[in-house]
């Protein structure tokens, strides 16, 4: 008895293929960049105002690699 298994990956890869491209993650990726920095410095402008959003960023994103929150 053969059992014919479905492959709901191999669909799905065709489908996402393009949502990992460059491109597509580029303009997420500034998107995201965005959000934070208008988000973060909305929230706590007076905390933050000896600090630039480009400054938190770099401090945001390498805390995120390193496992630790801020």
């Amino acid at each position: 008895m053969n059992i014919n298994y479905l492959s709901p990956l191999s669909d799905l890869e065709d489908e996402l293929k393009p949502l990992f491209s460059n491109e597509y993650m580029l303009t997420f990726f500034k998107k995201f960049c965005d959000a934070i920095q208008t988000r973060m410095w909305r929230l706590r402008k007076a905390k933050n105002a000896r600090y630039s959003a480009g400054d938190f960023l770099r401090v945001f994103f390498y805390s995120e690699i390193t496992g630790r929150s801020i």
